[in-house]
């Protein structure tokens, strides 16, 4: 529901007697419900961000007003209650009403901002919170530079001549029609300029936030491309990383083959002259004595009939400890045994058991290289 308040001829002429006197007691006093109503309702009225004065005002009405009562001109430093946050956002507005109230002057305060109060009252009406009007006379009007622009224009026409009283009603009216006529359009040019400027103000706040908008993607996009390059660096260094990792871990491998090798052969030799020594030791210590000890035997101290080729070979066959041995199967050439002298002394007898022992190593070797090779 619109609310309606009128600003009267009576209220602005106790303000000014009020400022002749330097004292505004009985203009707060008498007129607590117009500042009420004016107080509570501009609250409701929502003005642009960047309107600072209007939102101030609009929110904190009853605080400027404050100024009239409560701010002494000869104590100027002075900070009057709850007038904090006006003194920090609207520095100028506050000095130049500090200026109007210690000057007892407010011709200066009401050019400079009557553009805002008019401002401030449309957006009012746009919103249908406060029909806010100005008495003047007998008329009535929507704006300070409405009532203005008659006021000045009857001046005008006083000036140059034209009369006033008496007048006729058919004069008054045209005279009045011609100057809310062109106070029309004046109004007009106005509303148009503010409209303007509030477009203006739109466009470049709008334009501010897209631009704003715009360098944050243009950032995001930077840094998304900054951390996609990162990540590609990092699996790029880490793929490399692997590959050299993979090559040492070939090389410890090859070499560790290789050790593994050297190591097989170096035990198969050592292997292998372990065999030859155990060869060896058991043809030294085992075959030799043996074949050593039935020769003797059987050639020198028996008297058994003489023992033949054919008796000694069958001897050493049926022999268990050669048959358990590295030449066992082996078979001693009768023809090499035939070959040799039979003894008649201690000393023929041990040239025979010499070339015995050679011939029987003699075949053992051939024996072993026999089965080396098989």
């Amino acid at each position: 529901m619109v609310v309606n308040l009128d600003l009267t001829e009576k209220t602005i002429d106790c303000f000014n007697g009020c400022a002749k006197k330097g004292n505004y007691e009985k203009f707060v006093v008498e007129n607590q419900e117009f500042i009420r109503t004016l107080s509570d309702n501009l609250k409701k009225v929502k003005f642009p961000v960047e309107e600072i004065i209007s939102n101030m005002v609009s929110q904190n009405c009853k605080f400027y007003i404050d100024y009239l009562t409560k701010w002494n001109p000869r104590e100027p430093h002075l900070v009057v209650p709850g007038t904090t946050l006006l003194e920090r956002y609207t520095p100028r507005f506050v000095n130049d009403l500090k200026q109007a109230i210690s000057t007892r002057n407010w011709d200066k305060f009401y050019s400079e901002y009557y553009p805002t109060a008019d401002f401030m009252i449309s957006e009012a009406r746009n919103q249908g919170v406060l029909n806010f009007q100005i008495e003047k006379g007998s008329g009535i009007f929507e704006s300070f530079h409405e009532r203005d622009f008659v006021v000045d224009s009857m001046q005008s026409s006083t000036n140059d001549g034209m009369r006033v009283y008496p007048r006729t009603p058919l004069e008054t009216k045209k005279s009045i029609e011609m100057i809310l006529k062109d106070q029309l359009i004046s109004d007009i040019d106005h509303r148009i300029k503010l409209q303007a400027d509030n477009m203006k103000k739109t466009f470049q706040k709008d334009w501010e936030e897209n631009v704003e908008k715009f360098m944050l993607e243009i950032e995001d996009s930077v840094g998304h491309a900054i951390e996609t390059n990162e990540a590609k660096k990092t699996e790029l260094e880490n793929t490399r990383k692997a590959t050299s990792t993979e090559k040492k871990i070939d090389k410890i491998c090859g070499e560790l083959r290789n050790e593994q090798n050297d190591a097989n052969k170096r035990m198969e030799d050592k292997l292998n002259n372990l065999i030859e020594m155990f060869n060896q030791t058991m043809l030294k210590y085992v075959v030799m004595p043996t074949l050593k000890t039935n020769f003797i035997t059987f050639s020198t101290i028996t008297k058994s009939p003489e023992p033949t080729i054919e008796t000694f070979d069958q001897e050493l066959r049926n022999d268990k400890i050669s048959n358990g041995t590295v030449i066992e199967n082996q078979n001693v050439s009768i023809a090499k045994l035939e070959s040799i002298t039979e003894a008649n002394s201690p000393d023929e007898t041990d040239q025979v058991d010499r070339e015995v022992n050679e011939r029987v190593v003699d075949s053992t070797r051939a024996n072993q290289e026999q089965q080396v090779d098989e």
